[in-house]
């Protein structure tokens, strides 16, 4: 009997671990299917949304030369092609939800409509928190005080990619990197909905590069930099499980909560509104220094990795030490930031 019974559990974990392979194997092959299609989805409809723009006149007319780098008319519509592959690699490989693709849609609407149009902040900020309501109806094992901090993150991570989509390149590449530090932790956590997002993420950006890297051909607009950001806040909520995994997914938004946090904070020092736009973001300082478009984004890119790679570490420390390490790299970043003078008098010309 003991050696029957024995035989019994030793092919019953057998087949747990060809069931566990089995699954391991399908999430990967669902995740590779969806970086393909995202990527070629993008790399085919970016140029059809770049004409389709320039036809009807969505362009980015640098009109205000004190807030605009480039000096001809520029068609916004990129973000459309992201929509679309998202959306699709999303629907076909990882089972979204209708509330998660309603919050998709909606948020995307908007930054179309702002693009076209132009709308008050408090109309943006009010679609953009039904949006964040949508998707986190879905998540229905979080406690009301963490509810509202996502309620939070998802809206501050909206505007914070908005913000820092003012060189080309800059907003789709950034994301991309931090999405792979979403993939990374998503990986080892098998958590397949956010692998398949986050990879779909990193083709859709990757591709987009092609067009939108410096001199670009197309831009974000609204429309692309908005969902880019809800979709990021939604990476950082579905991978949020414990204490280090949220704190590791905040230092994988690292470089556009520092970006938006540097304005808020200059713009106070020096007394000025903080809504009013300017030309002295981290970004635009980074290009005063060095003198190169290409060199300012690539130093960017370089910035989002550190953060990247410290989220990954902190996501090997137990939680307390992990928040314990947050607050400590934050710390060393302000007086890295104050001995290299960045908070400084904006220029606005």
């Amino acid at each position: 009997m003991s050696n029957e019974g024995s035989g019994r559990h030793q092919s019953d974990a057998e087949l747990d671990r060809y069931d566990s392979l089995l699954k391991t194997n399908n999430m990967l092959s669902k995740t590779l299917c969806g970086f393909i299609l995202s990527f070629l989805t993008v790399s085919a409809l970016t140029p059809l949304f770049g004409k389709i723009a320039v036809r009807l006149g969505i362009l980015d007319r640098p009109e205000d030369p004190s807030l605009k780098i480039h000096r001809k008319p520029i068609p916004y519509l990129g973000g459309a092609s992201l929509f679309v592959a998202l959306a699709l690699s999303s629907y076909l490989f990882g089972s979204a939800s209708y509330p998660f693709l309603g919050a998709m849609t909606l948020i995307f609407l908007l930054g179309l409509l702002d693009d076209i149009h132009g709308l008050p902040p408090g109309l943006r900020l009010t679609i953009e928190a039904i949006a964040a309501f949508l998707f986190l109806y879905t998540v229905r094992d979080a406690g009301p005080i963490l509810m509202g901090l996502f309620f939070l993150l998802t809206l501050a991570t909206v505007n914070s990619v908005n913000l820092i989509d003012g060189l080309d390149g800059l907003a789709s590449g950034t994301a991309a990197v931090a999405s792979a530090g979403f993939a990374i932790i998503s990986l080892i956590s098998g958590n397949h909905q956010a692998l398949l997002l986050s990879v779909a993420l990193i083709g859709a950006t990757t591709a987009f590069l092609f067009y939108n890297f410096h001199p670009a051909r197309i831009f974000l607009g609204d429309a692309g930099s908005y969902l880019l950001g809800f979709l990021l806040a939604v990476l950082l909520i579905l991978t949020s499980s414990d204490l280090r995994s949220l704190v590791a997914s905040l230092f994988f938004l690292g470089i556009f909560g520092l970006d938006t946090s540097l304005a808020i904070v200059r713009r106070l020092v020096n007394g000025r509104p903080i809504f009013q736009g300017d030309r002295s973001h981290l970004y635009d300082q980074i290009m005063d220094r060095t003198g190169s478009h290409r060199r300012a984004v690539f130093m960017c890119y370089l910035l989002e990795s550190l953060f990247v790679v410290a989220g990954l570490l902190a996501f090997w420390l137990p939680g307390i030490h992990a928040l314990i390490f947050f607050f400590l790299f934050w710390s060393g970043v302000w007086v890295m930031l104050k001995m290299t003078n960045f908070i400084k008098v904006e220029r606005t010309a």
